[in-house]
């Protein structure tokens, strides 16, 4: 009996073998004729996902800070600022970047490009004879560096006052120190400043700081 029961348990199983066979030869043909479809994959599904890492560099500038003309911090303004032009204080300018002078440390924008470079820079007022003459005579043609001129306020609240000279056409940036002080400065006062350092500073005389030849005596 125990012989019996083995043989028919082993006959079932080769049945269902023979089955199994049977149906996947049926259904290998129709696998290997229809290929399956594949979706296409993204790139973000085919590539591993990856982090920037942090490396505390900043990548985009504000937009003050990309301006080097702009003073990131302007001093306070007092009720007035003297600017002594004795050759002694003058002298002491030369050699110092113009970042360190009270004069461009009041001032919230400066001339362009002064770190890059020679530039020449003049203080000017719109009611001095000697700086109508400069502008009509030198400053109206281009010099052999740019020159950035810088109006000097009339009065406290007054940039320009109603009796001032017209300026004339010039290849000058122009400027002016901000209101709300009284400036007390004798102008013209030229600067000559070479990557972003003094290299002259005089009073009066622009001429010199800006390599021009003296003028004679019976001009202005």
């Amino acid at each position: 009996n125990r012989t019996l029961k083995s043989s028919a348990v082993i006959g079932a199983a080769l049945v269902i073998f023979a089955g199994t066979v049977a149906s996947f030869a049926r259904i290998a043909p129709m696998l290997l004729a229809e290929p399956i479809e594949q979706t296409p994959m993204t790139a973000a599904e085919t590539s591993p996902a990856q982090s920037e890492p942090n490396t505390g560099a900043i990548t985009s500038q504000p937009e003050q800070g990309s301006n080097t003309s702009i003073n990131p911090s302007p001093k306070p303004l007092p009720s007035y600022v003297l600017i002594q032009d004795d050759e002694d204080t003058l002298k002491a300018w030369v050699g110092k970047n113009f970042r360190e002078l009270e004069l461009f440390q009041y001032m919230p924008v400066w001339p362009k490009g002064l770190d890059k470079g020679r530039h020449y820079v003049i203080f000017f007022s719109r009611t001095c004879e000697h700086c109508e003459a400069m502008f009509n005579r030198d400053l109206i043609h281009p010099q052999d560096a740019p020159v950035h001129a810088v109006e000097i306020p009339d009065d406290l609240n007054v940039l320009t006052s109603a009796g001032a000279w017209k300026m004339p056409d010039n290849p000058c940036e122009i400027l002016a120190l901000p209101l709300g002080t009284r400036w007390i400065i004798t102008p013209p006062l030229a600067l000559t400043i070479e990557d972003g350092v003094v290299i002259c500073a005089t009073p009066h005389d622009y001429r010199k700081c800006l390599g021009l030849p003296p003028l004679p005596e019976n001009e202005p």
